[in-house]
């Protein structure tokens, strides 16, 4: 299977390598005008990585770590904020911190870091009006053999 990269709209991508291995970057998928897909078309979801924690990059994110048992990857603030939402570490989550690496199939993710502001307004924001930091905005650099 050739590699191919494919840009959903936004920070979106999805990308299948070679050994057929499914990476989403920053799944915003519903809600997003430009991604040209549904949530419900994706049927695998290998690897998810999320950059920071604005909804409009983790997005649908804890959706296909939860409906396709992916493996999401993501700053260990918001690999906290996952596991609020059902999304444990112990089973789903591969928190890295920057410049730190993590393998998951084929795929080897090295998390990099990006200038950009990061926090989370989830449930908490409208009933309490706070904010909860979501750690360091990142990039990621992926290799992989196949």
């Amino acid at each position: 299977m050739p590699f191919s990269i494919r840009w959903l709209g936004h920070a979106a991508f999805h990308l299948v390598t070679e050994a057929g291995s499914h990476v989403y970057l920053d799944p915003w998928i519903v809600g997003n005008p430009a991604c040209p897909i549904n949530l419900e078309s994706i049927e695998r979801a290998d690897i998810v990585c999320v950059t920071h924690g604005h909804f409009d990059h983790f997005g649908n994110a804890f959706d296909l770590v939860r409906r396709l048992g992916g493996k999401l990857i993501c700053s260990p603030e918001m690999a906290w904020y996952a596991d609020k939402r059902g999304i444990t570490r112990e089973k789903s989550s591969l928190p890295i911190d920057l410049g730190g690496s993590v393998t998951e199939k084929d795929v080897t993710v090295t998390m990099v870091p990006a200038l950009h502001l990061s926090e989370l307004y989830g449930e908490e924001w409208s009933a309490e009006h706070e904010f909860r930091p979501g750690g360091a905005a990142c990039g990621y650099v992926l290799r992989s053999d196949g």
